[in-house]
């Protein structure tokens, strides 16, 4: 069908967007495209390897790393098509554009292990990009898919259930009743973080936790989802007492941004979703009130003891916060400035995709890192790409527009204090996850006849 259209272009001279999109989803609707993004889905809460080798070292490969190669055939055999419907939507298009620069920029990268003979970094980095690869192409066929209702909604149910069993799992080991699940080398280099099957990471569990949260509180506030209400308002629930157990002071920072965003423009949705919420805390203070206590001991060892001045907070010193807050950030942050003055020449374009050969760490601040790796070039194209999500306008639905837009803003933010959004966290799956909650924020852009009523 799919060539039918296209042979037709010549001949129609008003052929629609959407026919295309239609043409497409006809042709990739096939089961097992469908059940391998049911995978990509799962395996962005299920993070546990599911297969050990031992080629260099221990080695894993997690649900992701099988499901990935049905879409890779999928793009391969079908490039033509795909590439074509990357390029009808702005921000497909230009997440597009920065990976293609990555895969250039791997030539530094292999120049760079050649000369520090460590061989197998440039295979590690191609391993990272596959991964890079893959969760953008979920989102693309997601899109492609989810034209039809009935595949949204089950990959929305999907996502909302996989999500509260790993919190789930997450609250039950703060309780003590299941015990770490990771192996011992995530013991030692995790200090046993409970985190369920998430990825045994402070800011893994927060940030995971953070981007459902987000989802949830639009799928409550928009009349037009059919999904059972009880079921978004668990969801929310167990994400936000999984960020608050996370200690992670990063993801805090996340949700504090999108709160205040969201509040000022959906006011009414805020009471909504704070009444909601508030049913919920009762009944969990009633039923487990340990819990509670948990997360309040958390968040005061995590923020509030590591603050060494209590005027500091109130009178917004971020400076000195970001000190106390930062976990050696600053530090870090200092020795990123003098690699990037002393090794000025790499500026422009960088010393190559997942080059860090040289660095014991990576900079903690993702625009930095992307400077030191693949240049001023790249940071700006990487830049853009999230900048492309504020522009996305859904007149008809302006809940799903704020929350997509918090979110964003809400990772432009943190992303000075992490890369959770790049391939140094492709284990646990963040930039995946944050890919499929944009995608399905996004969606009433690709449902069919939708075109006239949202817009980019």
């Amino acid at each position: 069908m799919v060539e039918e259209t296209v042979a037709k272009k010549t001949e129609i001279k008003d052929l629609t967007v959407a026919d295309f999109r239609n043409a497409l989803y006809v042709r990739f609707n096939q089961p097992i495209l469908f059940w391998a993004l049911i995978g990509m889905i799962l395996s962005y809460f299920y993070n546990l390897s599911v297969f050990n080798y031992s080629a260099v070292g221990n080695n894993e490969l997690r649900l992701y790393d099988f499901a990935g190669l049905v879409l890779l055939f999928f793009y391969l055999y079908n490039f033509e098509y795909t590439y074509y419907f990357i390029r009808t939507q702005p921000f497909l298009r230009s997440l597009h554009v920065f990976l293609v620069y990555c895969i250039f920029t791997l030539i530094f990268t292999l120049l760079g292990s050649i000369l520090s003979e460590r061989y197998l970094y440039f295979f590690s980095a191609v391993l990272y990009l596959y991964h890079f690869y893959i969760f953008f192409l979920t989102a693309v066929y997601l899109s492609i898919l989810m034209r039809n209702p009935r595949h949204l909604k089950v990959f929305v149910t999907v996502s909302l259930i996989a999500s509260s069993l790993a919190f789930l799992i997450v609250i039950l080991q703060n309780l003590g009743l299941v015990p770490f699940l990771w192996n011992d080398t995530y013991r030692d280099n995790y200090q046993a973080f409970m985190s369920g099957t998430l990825g045994p990471n402070k800011v893994v569990l927060g940030m995971s936790a953070l981007m459902m949260s987000i989802l949830s509180i639009a799928l409550i506030n928009t009349k037009s989802v059919t999904i059972n209400k009880l079921l978004i308002y668990f969801s929310l629930g167990l994400a936000l007492l999984a960020l608050a157990i996370s200690g992670s002071r990063t993801a805090y920072v996340g949700l504090g941004v999108f709160v205040i965003y969201f509040a000022i423009r959906q006011p009414i949705s805020v009471i909504y979703s704070a009444i909601g919420m508030f049913a919920f805390v009762v009944t969990v203070s009633i039923a487990q009130p340990q819990l509670l206590e948990k997360t309040i001991e958390v968040y005061e060892n995590r923020v509030q003891k590591k603050i060494k001045n209590e005027d500091d907070l109130k009178e917004a010193n971020v400076g000195q916060l970001y000190e106390d807050l930062g976990a050696g950030r600053s530090e870090i942050l200092i020795q990123y400035l003098d690699l990037l003055s002393e090794e000025y020449y790499f500026i422009p374009f960088g010393k190559g995709f997942n080059n860090r050969v040289e660095t014991a760490s990576s900079a903690h601040n993702m625009y930095l890192s992307l400077i030191y790796e693949v240049g001023l070039v790249g940071m700006l194209l990487y830049f853009r790409w999230l900048t492309l999500y504020l522009f996305v306008r859904m007149k008809r639905l302006k809940v799903m527009e704020t929350a997509l837009h918090g979110l964003v803003i809400s990772m432009m933010v943190t992303l000075f204090f992490g890369e959770h959004l790049y391939i140094y966290r492709p284990l646990f799956a963040l930039l995946g996850l944050f890919l499929f909650v944009v995608t399905i924020l996004t969606s009433p852009i690709f449902l069919v006849g939708n075109e006239k009523n949202s817009d980019q």
